[in-house]
């Protein structure tokens, strides 16, 4: 049996659960002895885990840039070191100027380099791999379908809710499109739903506030009547793996995002969710669903079925066993 252990940055990134902690039972049940670890903060705990490694065929880095010497150490102990990302990670954030550019590019490009195989969460992230190394695959983020609560359909449900989920600190990303927000809520009745772990108000708009939690959101993002994912277009941007289109979508919730990035490898315009270049495409775009709810839940039900084509963690899951197993034979 393959043994494969995981080496993530922290228990609570939304990357170590999505890429690591929720594909193991798959990797599993295909055959693979998979753990995983957090990278280890004290010295007595970062040696323990570097005299495990040549116990294990494959060790995976998530995401994490080791500076040299401890990168140095895992690529000498690691019998095969793969490395995976989703994120911009070579880049500090969307927001104006990054200092530490020069030094997040450096650790990116040596660790990129050293590693057998990188797996990139979309094409722009791969490309950007491609300049250090030919040893690169694609494998977008896997999202949660299975017992999952879907939409349930009311035509005649008001007010119109439409709901984001995500992180406080990209709450900008949602207060982007306050306008054609506060236009919709003088024609229309409508409540924003904003799932995080951060508040967000909008004058003009009815906004409820709820926790974010890991058991309650798909939950309240079933109760969504669309759910959007409105992003700045940046190079920061462009590496995100538009994870909040593919929970809306598992959900059978409508989605309109920005036309930008993997957003438009994920969803096919007017068939699987609505893509919008600005804040007019985002007003009508929003416009339609509210007053076709026939065409909102056509949608909704196109984009859960392609979840489970192409992004559930079952089909994801077995996609990264292909991958694994091909490096060692």
């Amino acid at each position: 049996m393959l043994k494969v252990l995981f080496v993530f940055k922290k228990q609570q990134l939304g990357s170590s659960r999505i890429r690591v902690l929720n594909l193991l039972p798959e990797l599993l049940t295909n055959g693979i002895d998979a753990e995983a670890l957090p990278w280890p903060t004290t010295f007595s705990a970062k040696t323990g885990l570097l005299t495990r490694l040549p116990s294990y065929d494959v060790v995976i880095l998530q995401k994490k840039l080791l500076p040299l010497i401890d990168l140095l150490l895992l690529r000498k102990l690691a019998k095969r070191l793969i490395f995976d990302f989703d994120d911009a990670i070579f880049i500090r954030n969307d927001r104006a100027g990054d200092p530490s550019c020069k030094v997040r590019r450096s650790r990116f490009a040596r660790t990129v380099a050293c590693a057998d195989l990188v797996i990139a969460g979309n094409p722009f992230l791969a490309d950007e791999a491609l300049r250090y190394t030919k040893q690169v695959t694609i494998l977008p983020s896997a999202v949660e379908i299975t017992g999952v609560p879907a939409k349930k359909w009311n035509i005649d449900t008001k007010p119109h809710v439409i709901g984001w989920v995500g992180y406080g600190h990209n709450l900008h990303h949602l207060s982007a499109i306050g306008e054609p927000l506060r236009r919709l809520a003088k024609e229309y009745p409508l409540e924003l739903r904003v799932v995080s772990n951060c508040n967000l108000q909008l004058d003009g708009v009815k906004v409820t506030n709820i926790p974010w939690s890991l058991e309650g959101q798909a939950t309240e993002i079933a109760d969504f009547d669309i759910g959007v994912m409105p992003l700045p277009k940046n190079r920061y941007t462009e590496g995100k793996c538009s994870y909040k289109a593919l929970q809306y979508m598992a959900a059978g919730v409508p989605v309109v995002a920005t036309n930008w990035g993997y957003n438009n490898y994920v969803i096919e315009d007017r068939e699987t969710g609505l893509l919008a270049d600005n804040n007019e495409q985002f007003y009508d775009k929003l416009k339609l669903l509210i007053e076709s709810p026939k065409l909102a839940k056509h949608i909704g039900d196109m984009g859960r079925a392609q979840i489970e084509r192409e992004f559930s963690i079952e089909v994801v899951g077995t996609k990264l066993v292909s991958r694994l197993v091909s490096r060692i034979s």
